[in-house]
């Protein structure tokens, strides 16, 4: 008896951030959004983002922070993953915001991110 199987791609966003001083131990936290439109994200009162995450910065400079995206608090990560797939491809804009410490200022990446997300899950020719 004939079988057949139907796959349908997805994929997880996630993003990093390196945090640079000329001196001294960095602290604070890392703050990642995402969001569906590069208004929204530069927006002065933004809306929710569709996924969002704060990362601790400790240690020397330079320090890269990422999102873990898995789903898991356990790595650290909020609870809700966010996944792309047919339904939602599109672009994607990420704000990704220093908080300073009590020595380093704060720093905000003003939406310079822009990925374009296309799923295709038809059968190939």
């Amino acid at each position: 008896m004939p079988s057949t199987i139907e796959t349908a791609q997805s994929f997880i966003l996630n993003d990093s951030a390196t945090i640079t001083t000329a001196t001294g131990s960095l602290g604070g936290s890392v703050t990642f959004k995402l969001y569906s439109s590069l208004a929204d994200c530069q927006s002065a009162t933004p809306p929710t983002p569709l996924y969002s995450e704060t990362r601790p910065v400790s240690g020397s400079s330079p320090q890269t922070v990422e999102t873990t995206n898995d789903g898991g608090e356990a790595n650290g990560g909020p609870v809700a993953l966010f996944t792309i797939d047919a339904s939602n491809d599109a672009h994607f804009f990420w704000n990704v915001t220093y908080s300073g410490d009590g020595t380093h200022e704060g720093d905000d990446s003003a939406c310079v991110e822009d990925s374009t997300v296309t799923i295709d899950n038809t059968t190939a020719p």
